[in-house]
This record gives C-alpha cells, sequence and structure tokens, in this order.
C-alpha cells in the first residue's frame, strides 16, 4: 500500500513539473511570436499603401491630375491598414483639382525631409517636386508626422523607423515615443511617366511651315498645346496663352508677331531672352528674298517648361515673273471639275472639254495669257451658255506653286473659292501634296508634312524628312527608376514609333532586408536599416546582456577563448557581450569542474521584459531578470 502511495506522489510530481515545463515553453513561445506578428502586420500595412499608390496613379492617368482628400477613399480598394486606422492621403495642392494638369507641370510644392538620427530635423535628405504622399499612423495608433503648410507649399518631415521620441504631429496629444509611421511618397517625374504623360506633354503643334512666295503676301500661325497656359495677356484672343521666343532673323520683307513685334534673342534659354506673351506666334508679311532658311522656335508654359522645334521656311521664285513670263506669260490649263464643260478663253472661241482633258492648246493661242480669263458655263455642247465661273491669269500665278506655268481648272461655283489649283506638267515630276518637293525626291507626295525639309523629330515611325530613316531626329532624354540597390538609369528613347524607358530595375540583393546596418536599402522597398520593418534592431546588442549570479554561491568563469579563470561573486553582476561564450565553472579550484556553456544568445532568449537583463541560478539556469 505505501508503494502505491509512493507511486501516485512521484507521478503527481512528475505530472506538476509537466504542467509549469509546458507553460515556460508557451510563455517563451508567445515572446518570440509577439516581434514576427507585428513585423508581418508593417509588411501587410506596406503592401496596402503600395497598392493605394498604384491606384491613385491610375485615377492621374485617366483624368491627368490626382483625386482630393475627399475622393481618396472611393479611389483605392482599401484605404486602412491592418490595425483599422485610415491611410492618411496628402496631393500636392497643384495636382488635385478639374483645373491642374500633372502632365504639364515640371515643380509641385510639396517637399519631404528625411531626417537624421538627431530628431531635431537639423540634418536631413530633402526630396522636393512631390506629388503625392500617404501613410499609416502604425501600430502604436499615434500619428506621429506633420504635414507643415504655408500657403500653398508643404513640407512633410519623416524619421527612421523606431526612433525614439518622435511625436511631431500638432493634433491631439502630444505623445513622444519611437516613430512608427509608415510612410510612402511619390515624386513628380515618377508619376508623370508612370501616368503615361509623354504622349501629352507640351509642344508646338504645327508639324511644318508652309512654303512662301517673293513678292506675294504670307501668314502662318503657329500654336502651342499642354502644360501649364497663362492668363490671358491682353491679346484679342480667348484662347491660352504661352511665351514665344525666336533667335533667328526671318527672311527679308516677313516679321514675327507675338501681342506686337517679336525681337530675336541670341539664347532662348538666358535670362536676358525675349519673351513675349500671346496665343500664337504669327509669321507674315512680302518675302523678297528667296531661298530656305531654318528656324528655331521656343515656346514657354506658365510653369516655366520650354519647348522648341525647328522649321524650315522655303520661299520660292514668284511663278509668273521668274518662269512664265520669260515664255511669252502663258499658262496651260486643266478641266479639272468632275465633268464635261464648255470653256471659252478671251478672243477665243466656244470649246466643249471632257474631264480631265487640257482647256488650251500648247503652243498656241488658245492659252491663258496675261490679262486674259477663262469662261466656265454650265452646258456642255459647245454652246457656251449659262456662264457659271471666271478665272484669270493673276489667279493663275497665286495657284502656280509650282511655277511649270500648268494648273487644273476646278468646279467651285462661288468667288469666294479659288478656282484654279496648282498641277504639274505631263513629263514632270509631280508635286501632288504643293510642299515645293516633286516625287522624285519626296518620299510621300501626298501628304506636304512629309518630304526632305520637314525636322524628323517626332516618333512615329514614319520618316518624315525621307531620309530613308523614320524618326532620326528624335532627341534621348535620360531616366532613372527604382529605389535602393534596384535603381538604375536608362533613356527614353523612340523604337519602332513608340518612346521606350529602357531603364530596367535591378534585383534586390536580400529580400526582405537582413543586413540592418550597411546604409543600404537592400530590398528595394524604399526604406533603409532600422527605417526598414524587416529589420527588427536587437537593442541590448551594443551594451550586452546584465546577467546576476544568484546561484547562492561563487563561480568560476572563462570569456571565448580566455586562459585566465575569473571569479563570479554570488549577487554580482557581469556584462555579457553580444559576441561572447562563457563557460562557467564550480566556485573551487581554478576553472577544473565545468557546469555549463552558454552564450550571449542564451541570455538575450530569457529576457522576458526586454531590459537587457537576466540571472542564473542553481547548476545554470537562465531566467530573466
Amino acid at each position: 500500500m505505501s508503494f502505491i502511495k509512493d507511486t501516485k506522489g512521484i507521478a503527481l510530481i512528475q505530472l506538476v513539473l509537466l504542467v509549469i515545463l509546458i507553460g515556460v515553453l508557451v510563455a517563451y513561445g508567445i515572446r518570440q511570436l509577439g516581434p514576427e506578428v507585428a513585423k508581418e502586420k508593417r509588411l501587410n500595412t506596406k503592401n496596402k499603401i503600395d497598392a493605394a499608390v498604384q491606384a491613385v496613379v491610375g485615377f492621374a492617368a485617366a483624368n491627368d491630375h490626382l483625386p482630393t482628400i475627399a475622393q481618396f477613399p472611393g479611389v483605392v480598394r482599401d484605404p486602412q491598414d491592418v490595425w483599422g486606422n485610415d491611410l492618411v492621403y496628402r496631393p500636392d495642392d497643384n495636382l488635385d483639382n478639374d483645373d491642374s494638369t500633372i502632365c504639364g507641370r515640371s515643380t509641385t510644392d510639396t517637399v519631404v525631409n528625411e531626417c537624421g538620427e538627431d530628431g531635431t530635423c537639423v540634418s536631413y535628405k530633402g526630396n522636393a517636386d512631390v506629388a503625392f504622399l500617404i501613410f499609416s499612423i502604425g501600430e502604436n495608433l499615434n500619428r506621429q508626422t506633420r504635414v507643415n503648410v504655408v500657403g500653398a507649399s508643404a513640407t512633410v518631415q519623416t524619421y527612421e523607423y523606431g526612433l525614439a521620441g518622435i511625436d511631431d504631429d500638432t493634433g491631439g496629444i502630444n505623445r513622444p515615443e519611437p516613430y512608427k509611421d509608415i510612410v510612402v511618397w511619390m515624386g513628380l517625374n515618377e508619376l508623370k511617366i508612370k501616368a503615361g504623360c509623354l504622349a501629352d506633354q507640351f509642344k508646338i503643334v504645327n508639324s511644318s511651315l508652309p512654303s512662301g512666295t517673293i513678292n506675294l503676301p504670307y501668314i502662318i500661325n503657329l500654336y502651342a498645346q499642354g502644360g501649364v497656359s497663362l492668363t490671358d495677356g491682353g491679346d484679342s484672343e480667348t484662347e491660352p496663352d504661352y511665351e514665344w521666343c525666336v533667335t533667328r532673323d526671318l527672311p527679308n520683307g516677313l516679321n514675327y508677331l507675338c501681342n506686337g513685334s517679336l525681337a530675336v534673342s541670341a539664347d532662348c534659354r538666358l535670362s536676358t531672352a525675349t519673351w513675349n506673351q500671346c496665343t500664337n506666334l504669327t509669321i507674315s508679311g512680302t518675302p523678297d528674298v528667296e531661298g530656305v532658311t531654318n528656324l528655331p522656335i521656343y515656346a514657354r508654359d506658365g510653369d516655366s517648361n520650354i519647348t522648341q522645334k525647328v522649321f524650315g521656311l522655303l520661299i520660292r521664285p514668284t511663278p509668273g515673273l521668274h518662269v512664265c513670263e520669260e515664255i511669252d506669260g502663258w499658262y496651260r490649263v486643266w478641266n479639272n471639275t468632275g465633268n464635261k464643260h464648255d470653256f471659252q478663253l478671251t478672243g477665243e472661241s466656244c470649246y466643249e472639254i471632257a474631264e480631265g482633258d487640257e482647256i488650251t492648246v500648247d503652243g498656241s493661242s488658245r492659252t491663258l495669257s496675261r490679262n486674259e480669263v477663262i469662261n466656265q458655263y454650265a452646258t456642255s455642247n459647245g454652246a457656251c451658255n449659262n456662264l457659271a465661273n471666271i478665272a484669270s491669269f493673276n489667279q493663275a500665278v497665286l495657284a502656280d506653286i509650282n511655277a511649270d506655268c500648268c494648273i487644273k481648272f476646278t468646279d467651285y461655283d462661288s468667288p469666294d473659292y479659288v478656282i484654279f489649283v496648282d498641277r504639274t506638267c505631263p513629263g514632270a515630276a509631280d508635286d501632288n501634296d504643293h510642299d515645293g518637293y516633286t516625287t522624285e525626291t519626296d518620299c510621300n507626295d501626298s501628304d506636304p508634312d512629309i518630304n526632305p525639309g520637314v525636322s524628323d523629330i517626332d516618333c512615329d515611325n514614319v520618316d518624315e524628312d525621307c531620309d530613308g530613316t523614320p524618326d532620326d531626329g528624335y532627341v534621348e532624354t535620360p531616366t532613372s527608376c527604382g529605389v535602393g540597390v534596384c535603381a538604375s538609369t536608362g533613356q527614353m528613347q523612340c523604337q519602332s514609333g513608340s518612346v521606350v524607358d529602357t531603364c530596367s530595375v535591378g534585383s534586390p540583393s536580400e529580400s526582405p532586408e537582413s543586413s540592418c546596418s550597411d546604409g543600404f536599402d537592400n530590398d528595394c522597398d524604399g526604406l533603409t536599416d532600422g527605417a526598414d520593418p524587416n529589420c527588427i534592431t536587437d537593442i541590448c546588442a551594443a551594451g550586452g546582456m546584465t546577467v546576476l549570479n544568484s546561484t547562492g554561491s561563487n563561480k568560476k568563469y572563462k570569456i571565448n577563448l580566455e586562459t585566465s579563470c575569473n571569479t563570479w561573486t554570488k549577487n554580482t553582476t557581469n556584462i555579457v557581450g553580444s559576441t561572447a561564450t562563457w563557460k562557467i565553472y564550480s566556485g573551487s579550484g581554478s576553472c577544473s569542474t565545468l557546469l555549463c556553456t552558454k552564450t550571449y544568445s542564451d541570455f538575450r532568449a530569457v529576457d522576458v521584459n526586454n531590459n537587457c537583463n537576466a540571472r542564473i541560478t542553481g547548476s545554470c539556469t537562465l531566467g530573466d531578470n
């Protein structure tokens, strides 16, 4: 019977010890699991913020402006972090309304300062021209980030994750504590690229200038679009205004007009350049010198963006004076009315002329000569009844752009329309689009904007200048992409008619971040070292663990590979460094009886209070202190 009692007693003691052991293991597991859970929540919140950023970019691409603060919750799929707090969204004031334009701006009024470790933001990394930012107030439920607004300008201060004693926000209760806000922002240039602004950027609309003729009036208006237009400058137009600047004189007899005459500047990019504001730049006058002149034209918008195009202006010899007068001033004319009609030249008989046939007779008196006219009639039976149109020699001169003395008679029934249209004489190379270049040199004689005198600077896979290579005048611009060790550079290139950014984001060297003191953003999430939630900094590593000898007796110890035997007096403490390995011996003798070997990690593992204190009891049993 006593044996049975003793057995039960032993079993009960074992059960109690087992329960205690399980409790210790559960407590230890919970302590180890806590930081991992917090880390996972921070990562999930960062992913939510990234998704919100992409939603805002999508809105901007569709509307050319950012959503307002009120619109933000409806734009993003989930406007809250994992702790149930609303994400904080702050757009730049220049970009969040219907009158705004992302593609037309080059600057913003928002700056993000990444502050130094002293917490005062005396030293910081400044990030100008920020388009918008989104942040979570983090796990401490304390908004510590303040947006300082002065007029339309805003300055945002951020800190490394976990930096102690931070509470910049002036709203609510002031509660300085480790910085836990998770902040993401996007610069204007990155937003413009992701929103697809390249096709809608500020530009001069005209692709080329029409040719002019000596001693004949000339006028052309040049227009710009996109960008940030200026407030009306007082001209008579109500369309958007821009500023214009030129660097080369026009051919003699022509002038630049922009709300008055526009003077020529040596360099439009210098502060001394002359810029006039108007709706459009006009070139007008009567040229008296033939030839081709290249004209650099600059336009500037209200945000100081500058765009440039170089136009070729061709001034031709005067038709009828330089060519047709040399052969007694006569024209050959063809019926291009679309139907058979009766025609009669001055002093000549009535003739029935079919569509496409020549009205005149080359080398005879039946030609259109100086001071003569051609009458077109409604009839088509050789009777010349019911006069429909009259066209004169002078009208032929104006219509004969290629100056070969051959033109077409068209069927406009109003004196307000031009009767004659230019054509190429039989046997000569055609200039069907009347751009001054015949089919011998014009690679597309049906489009006046395509010829050897046009600048091929647009990326459209079209050989505008007819040199055999499309888009060879396109100017590449540098680009950048990625953050941290993934940061890279490239070029905005023209490839097969499409503008392509060659910048390729690099690969992270770590995923997630594990090197937490090298000064690099190794996982390319925009956060470096301690600012990255992936890095859980050991607060005890620098100063080591303070361990109390609570064994009830003196002990001997050796550290790492030391040969000397040290005494550890009972009820006193020693510092165990983060790289230390301690061999602990019984208190008698000279380190002859080894009790246990313990490392810094062993002592850190029992530091439940996370205060860098531990104790050793009994025969090398470790516990929190």
